[in-house]
């Protein structure tokens, strides 16, 4: 406001916006909450961020529809798995140690599979039987779609 239109907000006005601005999202919150864990699908990925100089981590999980970011001061999966604990579908992640604590099937995203492959090639690049399986799993992969 201050910089756009020359206006300050004294910080207890502004706390008192992020408040009623919180309240009257949360019923949305957590209609996509439950849309999310009632389906049979979840893909889960986190990140580290810096606000006002302190790291902090968030999460993005959606089954493709829906989307919530939830955010924590530490990466451990405390948070998550409280949130994800009727979920009983297939979760897709990144296999973070922390969601083997999630009671559900779970699967690894198909880009950090990647990923790791590739890293695996460039660390053996003589290992001919691990390039070929790779080329047979793109080959499939490709064929499929």
């Amino acid at each position: 406001m201050s910089e756009i239109f020359n206006y300050r907000l004294s910080p207890n006005i502004v706390a008192h916006f992020k408040e009623r601005t919180a309240k009257t999202y949360n019923c949305l919150y957590e209609s996509l909450l439950s849309k999310i864990l009632s389906g049979t699908l979840i893909h889960i990925d986190e990140t580290k961020i810096s606000v006002k100089g302190a790291n902090i981590y968030v999460w993005a999980i959606t089954n493709m529809e829906n989307v919530i970011y939830l955010y924590n001061s530490s990466r451990e999966a405390d948070m998550i798995k409280e949130k994800l604990s009727n979920f009983k579908g297939i979760l897709v992640s990144d296999f973070y140690t922390a969601y083997d604590s999630i009671s559900c099937s779970q699967q690894k995203c198909l880009i950090h599979l990647i990923r790791d492959i590739n890293d695996d090639i460039l660390k053996n690049p003589f290992d001919d039987e691990m390039k070929e399986n790779w080329q047979r799993f793109y080959d499939d992969l490709i064929a499929n779609h």
